[in-house]
């Protein structure tokens, strides 16, 4: 013990002569924390804030294809979300055709389409919901594929037909009465009003099950769909945010997929300022301002497993990210704190950020998460790997550096990876100390 001592004495004589030759000391630009934040944003949440969030176009057909695999990866994504979402907005397209005809197996075909949702989502009272407590609902309105269906005719390709939905009332939400699909939900101080913008606006005797035509525009809005419409927004004038949930965009690159009734529907925005209004089909992302209203589409989750999207609600302020953007990771060294240690125990607190070490030192570590476990924490030295640990469920960890220092600066950097995001090792965050270490 003595010795260890006086060898302390002496490396710490030389340590401070040389921290004061000519009067200079180590400036903390030599020594400085270099913190790397996160691009994305974190949900962070003031009293009465909340965050829901938007998918469309799901087309799910049968388990194990591709869209219900990506299904399946964007909703155990928003299950770890921390906090968890108030809601989710799915905006149609649910399955990827609304029913087949005339032959019972095709019947069926069709409807194992929508029965396979239940292996991602929970069904209580006609009512879907994220989570098996079922306290996160999943809101919908149906889309033009919900509303299509195919007759089998012997001898002959499919010949198109009109469901009326029947599935999508018995699988996913049933009908408001008179109002069909078409509904409101009021949270807090924010109304949303689903609607159903109609079926596909063609000729059924010019199309056939080989040729039928992507993202036309519908036959809506019907007369029925923008009166309900336009009675729920005058009478709940009195609500901070507005926000209507459609299939069909009614702005989209200078285009519309609304045929009908759409300076109405416009001018109703408009007059009720109305806030935001979320919409799929054209699987493909869009945002545009159009008086005073956020007109937004979100990809489709059928090619897409990044295909979601947040919207926060800030009071009487919403805020709209960007596809795919998830609550941060944030990684923090804690200690070593600017000090004098010996041993990993400090003796001197030191202004600035100069670290000096003699003897190991233990590197603490606290993560802000969002998810239930991190998949991986890397502990670098002078950007060679030294420590990995590996699916970490609590919010922080340590290491221990015991390598002799020999007098010189070492750059300890902690590198935070989750392979949730992208299917593959991607770093969330990192955070870099230096140590003068001996």
């Amino acid at each position: 013990m003595r010795r260890k001592l006086v060898l302390a004495i002496v490396i710490l004589s030389i340590t401070f002569s040389l921290l004061n030759v000519n009067g200079a000391r180590i400036s903390s630009s030599q020594l400085k924390i270099q913190r790397i934040q996160n691009s994305v944003a974190s949900y962070n949440l003031g009293d009465g804030d909340f965050y829901f969030v938007h998918i469309t176009d799901t087309h799910v057909m049968f388990d194990g294809g591709k869209s219900n695999n990506n299904l399946k990866s964007v909703l155990n994504k928003i299950r770890r979300f921390h906090p968890e979402p108030a809601f989710v907005v799915l905006t149609g397209d649910i399955a990827e055709w609304g029913a087949y005809e005339d032959i019972q197996e095709c019947r069926d075909f069709a409807e194992d389409f929508y029965k396979s949702l239940s292996k991602y989502l929970y069904l209580k009272d006609k009512q879907l919901y994220l989570d098996k407590e079922h306290e996160v609902p999943v809101y919908t309105c149906p889309g033009n594929h919900d509303h299509i269906g195919w007759q089998f005719v012997e001898g002959s390709f499919p010949i198109p037909t009109w469901t009326h939905l029947k599935n999508y009332y018995k699988y996913v939400r049933k009908s408001n009465g008179d109002f069909g699909a078409n509904y409101y939900v009021e949270y807090g101080n924010t109304l949303l009003v689903f609607i159903d913008s109609g079926r596909d606006k063609v000729d059924l005797d010019d199309v056939s099950f080989n040729n039928f035509p992507p993202c036309l525009p519908s036959d809506g809005l019907s007369d029925k769909v923008i009166d309900f419409l336009e009675n729920v927004l005058k009478t709940h004038e009195g609500f901070e945010n507005k926000i209507i949930c459609m299939h069909h965009p009614v702005i989209y690159k200078g285009k519309t997929y609304i045929s009908k009734n759409r300076e109405r529907f416009l001018s109703l925005c408009n007059k009720y300022n109305v806030d935001l209004v979320l919409s799929g089909h054209i699987h493909s992302s869009y945002t545009e301002q159009y008086n005073g209203c956020m007109f937004v589409t979100t990809s489709d989750i059928k090619r897409d497993k990044s295909a979601f999207r947040v919207i926060k609600v800030e009071g009487d302020k919403l805020v709209v990210q960007d596809e795919g953007i998830q609550p941060s990771v944030e990684v923090s060294i804690v200690q070593p704190s600017p000090g004098l240690y010996i041993y990993n125990r400090k003796i001197l607190p030191l202004t600035g950020d100069e670290i000096i070490a003699l003897g190991s030192i233990r590197i603490y570590v606290e993560i802000s998460m969002y998810l239930d476990k991190i998949d991986k924490v890397e502990f670098y030295v002078n950007d060679v790997l030294r420590e990995t640990i590996c699916d970490l469920d609590s919010n922080s960890c340590n290491w221990e550096f015991n390598q002799f220092g020999w007098g010189l600066l070492w750059r300890i950097k902690i590198v935070v990876y989750d392979e949730l995001i992208t299917g593959a090792g991607y770093i969330v965050d990192e955070d870099t100390i230096t140590v003068l270490k001996w």
